[in-house]
């Protein structure tokens, strides 16, 4: 009886984790708008330019916002998902917008996997299943869990 609740448990988990996959998959495909389109956009701008001008782009990172005639830089942090997003259109082209979307839900993945790990070496497995679902399915995560900020 335990080797088929263990069994039902381990195809259930896949199958949920599967599920809550498909809307941020949906959303890659988006266009940039809503919530923090300006800093989605700054992330397409440091992407462009890291593509177009190598490691001076991503040292040196600029936009091409303009605010009042003038150029604006919003840097609120390092550019690691432009960056992510430039080597993904570099290595097989395509869309910066679509590998910005790609590399917060290849994050967003690997963020919540990790938060398995942990809680399940501080606590059990059943336990980080569900903390790790509870994570997964959050709003917060649904939404923004696929928008090239992250």
């Amino acid at each position: 009886m335990i080797s088929k609740q263990v069994n039902l448990f381990n195809i259930l988990v896949p199958a949920l984790f599967l599920f809550g996959l498909l809307p941020r998959i949906v959303s890659i495909f988006q266009p940039i708008a809503g919530d923090f389109a300006s800093y989605q956009m700054d992330n397409i701008w440091f992407a462009h330019f890291i593509v177009e001008e190598g490691v001076k782009g991503f040292l040196y990172p600029k936009s091409m916002i303009i605010a009042n005639g003038q150029p604006l830089l919003v840097l609120l942090s390092l550019p690691l998902p432009a960056l992510a997003a430039a080597f993904g259109k570099m290595l097989f082209g395509g869309n910066l917008e679509i590998w910005g979307h790609i590399q917060a839900v290849l994050f967003n993945t690997l963020s919540t996997f990790l938060f398995f790990l942990i809680v399940k070496r501080l606590t059990n497995y059943k336990t980080a299943i569900v903390a790790a679902l509870i994570l997964w399915f959050s709003p917060i995560e649904m939404v923004y869990g696929s928008k090239f900020f992250n």
